[in-house]
């Protein structure tokens, strides 16, 4: 093996192992999120006295459900409404995403 390819050999090892770090920090942060997500999804259910959306009686009840959900949850990934920085999932994807990881 000539030197450029064991510099080039260590540079893919080094650049292998930063990546699979920043990987797994990603990883731990986004269950974090997640599990944060769900506790506070649940404790909303609770305060609306039902087990899952599909068991509030209406559209307006899920509406202001779904409503209660954007208003108060503060996540590590939520982004300021009225700055440039956009979500790129649609509110009404959320609510269903949000609606189907509770068993609805």
């Amino acid at each position: 093996m000539d030197w450029k390819q064991v510099i080039e050999s260590k540079i893919d090892d080094k650049m292998s192992a930063a990546v699979q770090k920043k990987l797994e920090g990603v990883s731990e942060r986004t269950v974090e999120e997640e599990n944060a997500y769900q506790e506070f999804f649940q404790k909303a259910l609770k305060k609306f006295g039902v087990e899952s959306p599909a068991e509030l009686e209406d559209d307006a009840a899920k509406k202001k459900f779904f409503d209660y959900i954007d208003a108060n949850w503060k996540g590590d990934d939520e982004k300021a409404e009225d700055t440039e920085a956009q979500d790129s999932i649609k509110p009404s994807k959320k609510k269903d995403l949000a609606a189907s990881n509770c068993g609805s």
